[in-house]
């Protein structure tokens, strides 16, 4: 199982850098937008998956710039 992480964590990190948090801030308000305007209803994991890769993304950018 360590032998999956460090791989799975650069995989991650390496795809679309500096970029990823703004991704997930931006799919954050489109679906507050799309479920204020009633055209879908998000489920709770869907929510919560959205808000830990959001925080996930931005440790890994503070990270990133305190290994610099």
């Amino acid at each position: 199982m360590e032998k999956l992480i460090e791989p799975l964590v650069k995989a991650v990190d390496g795809f679309m850098p500096g970029m990823k948090t703004y991704f997930m801030m931006f799919l954050g308000l489109g679906m507050t937008v799309c479920q204020m305007r009633g055209y879908h209803v998000f489920d709770v994991n869907t929510w919560q998956a959205v808000g830990i890769m959001g925080g996930i993304t931005w440790k890994m950018g503070l990270d990133r710039k305190k290994g610099r």
